[in-house]
């Protein structure tokens, strides 16, 4: 099963995550297979 992993691009982003605010411009998106996720 692939994971997503989000990143926020700075500490406002993040606020904006925290609250479930944050526009994609905002934020990273990494879609990692099980094996990229087992080597991260």
């Amino acid at each position: 099963m692939p994971k997503l992993i989000i990143v926020p691009k700075d500490k406002e982003a993040e606020t904006a995550l925290d609250y479930d605010l944050a526009t994609p411009e905002q934020v990273i998106e990494l879609n990692l297979t099980n094996e990229a996720f087992e080597k991260l």
